[in-house]
């Protein structure tokens, strides 16, 4: 699953049967890790989130930003069990992995 940031919140674009979606009926705090390892660098997100079906008007804008960023990921699509997930930050941490310590960096916002 890819995701895309703007407005200072990330967007993810899945589907409403999978067990993300579905955890978040009841939960909407949410932690992700998002891996750079090439890079040796790593970002961990919490935060609140928003959910986006397809039914709604805001998710046509949205899928176009998505898929803007992601254009081979327009062949996933499943129609009216789509949906976005919108994580609005409330604290990020970033970790670089190089050498033999790690180093974080937190941010509270």
């Amino acid at each position: 699953m890819g995701f895309t940031f703007q407005d200072n919140k990330f967007i993810l674009h899945t589907n409403t049967w999978t067990q993300k979606w579905n955890a978040l009926l009841d939960n909407h705090n949410v932690a992700i890790a998002i891996g750079f390892i090439h890079l040796e660098d790593y970002v961990q997100v919490q935060g609140y989130v928003t959910k986006i079906k397809t039914s709604e008007s805001k998710f046509v804008q949205l899928e176009q930003v998505y898929f803007l960023e992601h254009p081979d990921a327009i062949n996933y699509k499943h129609g009216d069990q789509e949906g976005i997930i919108i994580i609005t930050p409330t604290r990020i941490r970033f970790a670089n992995v190089t050498g033999h310590s790690v180093k974080f960096s937190d941010f509270d916002l």
